[in-house]
């Protein structure tokens, strides 16, 4: 190695051209199946649907305290987030849209909810 390179601040082992190595953090890839969430998970669930479904829409039945999420037409639904006992809240997600009857009886009580700005 040249003192001149020393003096300019190389390294000696840096005088051969190493490629970087790739990240070795890359996100994983949304298992198959049916994803179920507990209460303290609601951000997750919603994350998921989000990138999952762009098109999904969250619909609310004030009665029932459900969250339901379906497209745009309310032909398919993605997921549903519900009261289970006492204040236990818990959802899942849809790995492929299903109609919204196999969700909810009660889809002409749902309520479209206010996106957050």
């Amino acid at each position: 190695m040249k003192v001149k390179d020393i003096l300019e601040g190389r390294h000696p082992h840096d005088q051969y051209y190493r490629p970087k190595p790739k990240s070795q953090f890359k996100p994983k890839p949304r298992p198959k199946g049916t994803l179920w969430y507990n209460e303290d998970q609601y951000d997750n669930w919603a994350t998921d649907i989000r990138f999952r479904y762009p098109d999904a829409q969250a619909y609310y039945d004030e009665e029932t305290e459900e969250v339901v999420a379906c497209s745009s037409d309310m032909k398919n639904s993605y997921g549903k987030w519900s009261k289970k006992s006492k204040d236990k809240f818990k959802g899942f997600s849809l790995e492929n849209g299903r109609p919204l009857g196999t969700l909810t009886r009660r889809a002409k009580y749902l309520k479209k909810m206010e996106d957050p700005k």
